[in-house]
C-alpha cells in the first residue's frame, strides 16, 4: 500500500521566467524612428506627397484680353453671299430746282438723279488648330477639353482680327475699303476738343469741361448734316470710359458725368466703350466717336460668320481650319458722325 507524501521544492534551485516586456504605442514609434533622429528629410522623403493632397478646381480659368465688341456696336450685315468677293451699293443724288411757274406755257426744270456705286472688297480671315494623336489620348486621362479649348481659342483670334479691321482696318490693304475702319474713315470730320485751347486733356480736365466736349461734337453732327442725322451713340476707349463713369460733377452733386449724360441728353441712348478706340487717334492716341449708329448709316459686312471644317488627318495629326470672311465696314453717311482725339 502505497501512502501519499507530499513532495517538496526547493526553489532556489529552480530558474525564474523571464519577465515580459510591455510595449506601448509611443515606444514603438520611438524605437522605429530612432535611426532619424536628430536628421532632416529631404523634400521627397514624407509619407506623404504635396501632390497627393492637391484638390483641383473644377473650373478652368482662361487668361483674359481686351473684349471683342464690333458687333456689339455696328449694324451687322450678313446678306452678302459667302462666294462673292466684293459688295456694293448704289447711291443717287438729286439735281434740279423748281421755281414758281409764271408762264403756262414754258418748260418746267427737270428732276434729276445721278447714281453713284462703292465697291468694297471682301477678304477670308482664318486660323487653325492642331492635336496629336497622343494629345487626345493625354488630355482624356488628365479630362481636359482639348479640342474645344483650342476651338473656342481659334474662334477669339479670328474675331479678334475682325474686331481690330472694323475699328482702324489693315493698311496691308491700301487702296480698299479694308484699309480703314470706323473709327478712322477718311470722310469723317474731326470735333477739336475744347480742352485743348487750355492745354489740358480729359486726365486734368474738369467735368464741366468734359461736357463741353461732348456738347460740341454734338453740335458738329446736327449742324453739319442739318439736323438729318441726330446722335445717339457714345464710343469712348477705356480711359476716357474710366473718367467719365467716375468724375462728379462737384462735390456737392453726387451725380457722374455719365449719369448726368444719360439722365439730361435723352437724345444719347447708348454711352459704352470699345478698347479699339484706345490707340485708333492720331499719334495712338484715344479716340472718341459720336453719332448715329443704324444699319442705314453704316454696317460690318459679315458674309461668312465663323465656320469650323472637319479635322484633316495628318500623320498621326489632326489639323481643323476655321474661316470667316468679312468685307469692312461701309460708312454710307459720314455726316452721321465725328470723332475726338486725345481724351486720355
Amino acid at each position: 500500500m502505497i501512502e501519499d507524501q507530499a513532495i517538496v521544492v526547493d526553489s532556489s534551485h529552480v530558474p525564474a521566467a523571464p519577465a515580459m516586456a510591455r510595449w506601448d504605442w509611443n515606444d514603438i514609434v520611438q524605437t522605429l524612428c530612432r535611426p532619424f533622429f536628430g536628421r532632416r528629410l529631404d523634400a521627397n522623403e514624407t509619407a506623404l506627397h504635396a501632390r497627393s493632397l492637391t484638390q483641383v478646381l473644377a473650373t478652368p480659368f482662361m487668361f483674359q484680353y481686351a473684349g471683342i465688341r464690333y458687333a456689339d456696336h455696328i449694324p451687322i450685315n450678313s446678306e452678302i453671299n459667302s462666294g462673292a468677293k466684293f459688295h456694293s451699293y448704289m447711291q443717287y443724288d438729286q439735281l434740279g430746282t423748281a421755281d414758281v411757274i409764271q408762264d403756262f406755257g414754258g418748260e418746267l426744270h427737270n428732276a434729276e438723279t445721278v447714281a453713284f456705286e462703292t465697291i468694297g472688297k471682301i477678304v477670308s480671315v482664318g486660323a487653325s488648330f492642331q492635336y496629336s494623336v497622343q494629345d487626345l489620348r493625354s488630355a482624356a486621362f488628365g479630362q481636359v477639353p482639348l479640342d474645344s479649348l483650342k476651338a473656342m481659342i481659334a474662334r477669339t483670334i479670328i474675331e479678334r482680327k475682325v474686331d481690330a479691321m472694323a475699328a482702324v482696318g489693315d493698311a496691308r490693304f491700301a487702296g480698299t475699303n479694308l484699309a480703314t475702319g470706323l473709327a478712322n474713315d477718311p470722310n469723317l470730320v474731326a470735333t477739336t476738343k475744347g480742352t485743348q485751347l487750355s492745354g489740358t486733356t480729359w486726365a486734368t480736365a474738369t467735368a464741366n469741361e468734359m461736357l463741353i466736349d461732348i456738347q460740341n461734337m454734338y453740335v458738329k453732327v446736327t449742324t453739319q448734316s442739318k439736323m438729318v442725322h441726330v446722335p445717339d451713340t457714345l464710343l469712348l476707349g477705356t480711359q476716357g470710359w474710366g473718367r467719365i463713369t467716375s468724375m462728379r460733377l462737384d462735390n456737392f452733386n453726387m451725380l457722374t458725368v455719365y449719369a448726368y449724360l444719360k439722365q439730361s441728353l435723352p437724345w444719347l441712348k447708348k454711352i459704352d466703350f470699345w478698347p479699339q478706340l484706345d490707340t485708333a487717334g492720331a499719334g495712338a492716341k484715344e479716340r472718341v466717336l459720336l453719332g448715329e449708329f443704324n444699319p442705314m448709316n453704316m454696317q460690318a459686312i459679315v458674309p461668312q460668320p465663323f465656320e469650323m471644317f472637319p479635322p484633316q488627318s495628318r500623320n498621326l495629326s489632326f489639323i481643323v481650319p476655321c474661316h470667316k470672311r468679312f468685307g469692312g465696314v461701309s460708312l454710307r453717311y459720314p455726316m452721321a458722325l465725328t470723332f475726338m482725339d486725345g481724351t486720355e
